[in-house]
């Protein structure tokens, strides 16, 4: 299944229905540290996504990862929750973590990638005219 066929724009739909494929996932089948174990046992939440979209271990997956990474969130958030490196996801396993942070991006109490790159450019502005000098009008 391609994602950007099956969902388009709709990432809400397609996390309703990979938070309940990763409910039904086992937690044994989660790890750490890389997308997949060299047995195939083993996988972060990208070799989750890459099971849920019907992926052969050797299929090209660019193309669903890059939709995910658009609409939904970045390997720069999902691989320090997964790892449990990001002390706002204490829960005791990946799979629990993952799982944390998919509901909390859907109920909109995490940023999708874009609304995060419009936080860290109002940020950024921001910081900028803070730093600038003020001046008078027509100075």
């Amino acid at each position: 299944m391609k994602l950007k066929e099956k969902y388009g724009e709709e990432y809400r739909q397609f996390l309703a229905d990979f938070i309940r494929y990763l409910d039904g996932t086992q937690e044994e089948s989660w790890c750490t540290d890389v997308v997949r174990t060299k047995d195939g046992k083993g996988n972060c939440l990208f070799g989750h996504l890459s099971n849920f979209c019907g992926h052969h271990p050797d299929e090209n997956v660019s193309e669903d990862f890059d939709w995910f990474e658009n609409l939904v969130t970045t390997s720069y958030v999902v691989y320090p929750v997964n790892d449990g490196q990001d002390d706002r996801y204490p829960q005791a396993s990946p799979r629990e973590r993952c799982i944390a942070l998919m509901r909390a991006i859907l109920d909109g109490d995490e940023p999708t990638t874009w609304e995060g790159m419009a936080i860290c450019a109002a940020q950024w502005e921001a910081s900028q005219s803070a730093t600038k000098p003020h001046t008078g009008a027509g100075q």
